[in-house]
């Protein structure tokens, strides 16, 4: 064998006691798990690189996919608000137009007594409508008071609040008469002054 080795050349002639057996069996296991180890920790790290790489290439081409369809998306915005915004400036100008000829325009004045006083009959109806639905409100949440137990402090607020409005309409059709009433006065004594002879 080898001359080199003095102790290889013993052990090789000598039989080898069962502990010798085992020291040289735990020697070679050792050298087996470090490299063992050395292996995969090696091919850990490729393992590690290669998803890195994967992941940084897929990230890289959806954000360049996503950014192309950004910013399709937005031409397509900017050119619709581009014609939004024409389309504003051509109604302003339109406008503005129409406001330059609307002082040399003739407004129509309302001069006939009947059309005054239809007006202020219909304004009447409304406001007689409107406080007959606040009285309805207020009864029914009168009657809903008296079912519900310890409601008398919201009734209360709340009567106060339907009567401002209400007074405010009462005050409103007063107005509305006495205008009707001074138009009809005033145009009963406008056609007798021309036709008197």
């Amino acid at each position: 064998m080898n001359s080199d080795n003095p102790d290889s050349e013993d052990l090789a002639q000598a039989p080898l006691s069962d502990e010798q057996r085992l020291a040289l069996l735990e020697k070679g296991r050792r050298v087996d798990r470090i490299l063992l180890i050395g292996l995969t920790a090696m091919l850990a790290v490729i393992l590690a690189s290669c998803q890195t790489s994967v992941l940084v290439g897929q990230f890289g081409e959806s954000d360049e996919r996503a950014d192309a369809l950004l910013i399709q998306s937005l031409e397509q915005r900017q050119q619709a608000l581009e014609s939004r915004i024409a389309a504003l400036e051509q109604q302003t100008g339109e406008l503005a137009a129409a406001s330059d000829h609307s002082g040399t325009l003739a407004r129509p004045v309302v001069d006939s007594p009947d059309a005054i006083s239809q007006v202020a009959r219909t304004l009447i109806g409304q406001e007689q409508s409107y406080q007959t639905s606040l009285i309805a409100l207020r009864t029914g949440m009168g009657e809903l008071a008296g079912m519900i137990a310890g409601s008398r402090s919201w009734l209360d607020h709340y009567n106060e609040v339907l009567a401002k409005p209400l007074a405010e309409s009462q005050a409103r059709v007063k107005e509305l008469q006495q205008w009707r009433a001074g138009l009809e006065l005033s145009s009963a004594a406008t056609p007798a002054a021309p036709g008197a002879p």
